[in-house]
């Protein structure tokens, strides 16, 4: 089912339970991009989650999954692998977001701020020569969070956002059991809302 198609099948009042959700999102990026003041921020993100209780007890229809709207084509590195490789992958892919495996377990992610904090810096007046050797000696096991927030892909995007937002992340992986099925991100629900009020 294409993801058009399912939006037109969500009745009204659980596309704006959704909505609200990737709302409640939006304000936890602004409080990063703009650095708002957390009071405020609070404030904001009690008023949305508040619409959204009250909507979410309509119970109309069948929630959005995770798994309709995740990312399943994945890019990952095994944790042997070097600052150098995922900085390739960054450039090349368009990505922020590198799950790290080692065989088929999910051992750690990798995401493009990471990358940039342990980093060495040209400007520093290091020689570009040290640079490049650090960048392809260092493992991705020394840089990577190894302590990972995910969800279950039929758990409902509600729930996801909710996460997302409260703890400040820019993604989940999704895991069923003990295998990577897919990864779900804040442009992922950018997405899903751009979609939801193009279908309203």
């Amino acid at each position: 089912m294409t993801t058009m198609a399912i939006f037109h099948h969500i009745p009204p009042w659980n596309v704006l339970a959704v909505i609200c959700a990737v709302l409640a999102l939006i304000c936890a990026a602004l409080l990063l991009i703009t650095r708002i003041p957390l009071g405020k921020f609070r404030k904001h993100r009690a008023i949305v989650e508040k619409i959204s209780k009250r909507v979410a007890l309509r119970g109309l229809g069948a929630p959005i999954l995770v798994r309709d709207i995740m990312t399943t084509d994945l890019t990952t590195l095994r944790e042997d692998k070097t600052m150098l490789d995922a900085n390739l992958i960054f450039a090349r892919a368009g990505i922020q977001h590198l799950p790290i495996m080692s065989g088929q377990d999910l051992v750690g992610l990798v995401t493009d701020k990471d990358l940039k904090h342990y980093s060495p810096s040209i400007l520093s007046g290091l020689p570009v020569e040290e640079y490049n050797r650090l960048m392809e000696s260092t493992p991705l096991s020394k840089i990577m969070t190894r302590t990972l927030l995910t969800v279950e892909p039929d758990k409902t995007v509600l729930e996801a956002a909710q996460i997302l937002a409260d703890r400040r992340i820019g993604c989940l992986p999704v895991v069923e059991g003990s295998e990577l099925k897919g990864i779900i991100t804040t442009r992922d629900m950018v997405k899903v809302l751009l979609q939801l009020l193009k279908a309203l």
